[in-house]
């Protein structure tokens, strides 16, 4: 063994290797160009020469937004971190280990509040890195968070979306964000083996006074802008008695200044084509057995009057 060649002469060369850093460099992915990572950077990640807009991370994004370079990180409300223990290739708990250990963000979004050009804003920011910036109910909490502290502060409010659509392995759960005090309002109206959250589940058997209060209030709560109604044939709440509560419930809301979209979904026996046809003559668009056509018809609406300049 030749120790001068195989020891002595590898570490020489270790000592005087210069270490160059992975992210030293970027390679363009339009014009194939090596930039100068620092250069990248100081220019909001566009590459220089062909204007190939980089992705940039929150804590990037919030850097280049605010004076100097400073704010203030909002605290965001804590979530079940794996409330259906969804496990597909790997465990939803490992992944988000993951997701954290990448981006060094608990979730998704980021919130900061601070100053630009003098004025106080709330800004926040979704990371793609983190699942892709999909939405789950962290990221539903940090939202309502920040538009929370906006009002408080009466500063505006700034959203850098970067979303990947809903997170799957939270299911519907990722879509059910409610503010906390209308959360509570509604459970006040529902039976303990309810659901609150989005959407309000007062379940089967109940009486046509629940079905009354919980539609009265999403129609007085301003955050609620339209309503989808689905009922299921039930004895204590037969489809004409509900039929003929929401007709009365529409009208009474009305007459106190209460206008919002309505439209209804009806399954269960023939009894509920009476009912459907009550409620569409009462001015509530309403089709028994069918889910996707109340849908369509609220989004119609809703596309009509963005036409129309009334949204």
């Amino acid at each position: 063994m030749n120790w001068l060649t195989n020891v002595v002469r590898p570490k020489i060369r270790n000592i005087l290797r210069r270490e160059t850093p992975e992210n030293l460099w970027i390679k363009c992915p339009d014009s194939g160009q090596l930039v100068f990572y620092k250069d990248v950077e100081a220019n909001q990640f566009v590459i220089p020469g062909s204007n190939y807009h980089m992705r940039m991370g929150a804590v990037a994004r919030l850097k280049s937004i605010f004076d100097n370079e400073t704010w203030f990180d909002v605290a965001l409300p804590d979530v079940a971190a794996d409330p259906l223990k969804f496990r597909d290739e790997r465990k939803y708990v490992d992944r988000i280990k993951d997701a954290r250990a990448k981006t060094g963000l608990n979730d998704a979004i980021k919130v900061g509040y601070g100053k630009l050009e003098g004025a106080g804003v709330v800004v926040a920011v979704q990371d793609f890195d983190f699942m892709g910036g999909s939405l789950g109910m962290a990221a539903g909490e940090a939202m309502v968070r920040g538009l929370e502290l906006a009002v408080e502060k009466k500063s505006p409010f700034i959203v850098f979306a970067a979303s990947g659509g809903a997170r799957m392995q939270e299911g519907i759960l990722s879509l059910m964000q409610m503010p906390p005090d209308l959360d509570a309002a509604f459970r006040k109206f529902i039976p303990p083996f309810g659901a609150a959250g989005n959407p309000v589940d007062i379940t089967g058997g109940e009486p046509p006074i629940t079905y009354v209060n919980t539609v009265k209030l999403g129609l007085s709560d301003e955050r609620i802008h339209a309503l989808i109604l689905g009922y299921w044939h039930t004895i204590v709440t037969p489809p004409m008695v509900f039929a003929r509560n929401m007709v009365e419930v529409k009208k009474e809301m009305e007459a106190k200044g209460f206008v919002k979209p309505i439209v209804a979904s009806l399954a269960g026996d023939v009894e509920v084509e009476e009912a459907a046809e009550y409620l569409y003559q009462n001015g509530i668009p309403a089709y028994a057995y069918s889910t996707e056509l109340p849908v369509e018809v609220l989004g119609a609406k809703y596309k009509w009057a963005r036409g129309a300049g009334l949204l």
